[in-house]
């Protein structure tokens, strides 16, 4: 997840395709969240929305609900 690791912020181990599929425990944000609001505490960061919301673009309405 590199627009993440861009701002210093950790993700763990990623998974494999195939892992994560047999598995899929894994979710990024909570770790991403816990080191956003510490960017956010110490002025780095706005605000939670701007942590989380306007570092990584999503993709595009028309990905999402074709």
């Amino acid at each position: 997840m590199p627009c993440f690791e861009q701002q210093g912020w950790d993700v763990g181990e990623i998974p494999t395709r195939e892992a994560f599929l047999a598995n899929p425990q894994w979710l990024p944000t909570e770790r991403v969240a816990e080191q956003a609001g510490a960017d956010v505490k110490a002025g780095r960061i706005a605000t939670m929305d701007e942590a989380l919301y306007g570092v990584c673009a999503g993709p595009p309405d028309e990905v999402l609900y074709p």
